[in-house]
């Protein structure tokens, strides 16, 4: 799964670990966990296929949310991960990781959570991730 790859990815990158240390979380966090912090998801697959058969390749759109009390904070978090995610490859894993290239980015408000006055800031990022599939 290219999910397991791109967290290890995070988790081992110095720039970004500095910033959240563990939290790096698969979908959602916990409302209560400590900030800055990183959330992501796999939100599409494409597998192309061929006249022969299926090939195998297949690209991830993977989201990720950098999560700050601050702009500024949520902007330098999406920077250090944009810096470990941009045009990263790995073969010696599995899946390989053939490339992973930005897709996008935006701003986003967190939701208002019930009783509290602050929103958190986020920072949207989608990257493609072109892996080998089985």
């Amino acid at each position: 799964m290219p999910e397991t790859r791109l967290y290890a990815k995070l988790a081992a990158t110095t720039a970004v670990t500095d910033l959240v240390s563990t939290r790096i979380y698969p979908v959602q966090r916990y409302q209560s966990s400590a900030l800055p912090a990183i959330t992501f998801a796999r939100v599409g697959t494409d597998r192309p296929g061929c006249s022969t058969g299926s090939v195998n390749v297949a690209w991830a759109r993977m989201q990720i949310n950098s999560i700050a009390s601050t702009y500024p904070g949520a902007k330098a978090l999406a920077a250090a991960v944009q810096t470990a995610l941009a045009g990263w490859t790995d073969a010696d894993g599995t899946p390989t990781i053939d490339q992973c290239n930005p897709a996008g980015d935006y701003d986003a408000p967190e939701p208002e959570h019930e009783g509290q006055d602050a929103r958190d800031y986020v920072v949207i990022q989608e990257y493609i991730v072109q892996y080998a599939a089985s």
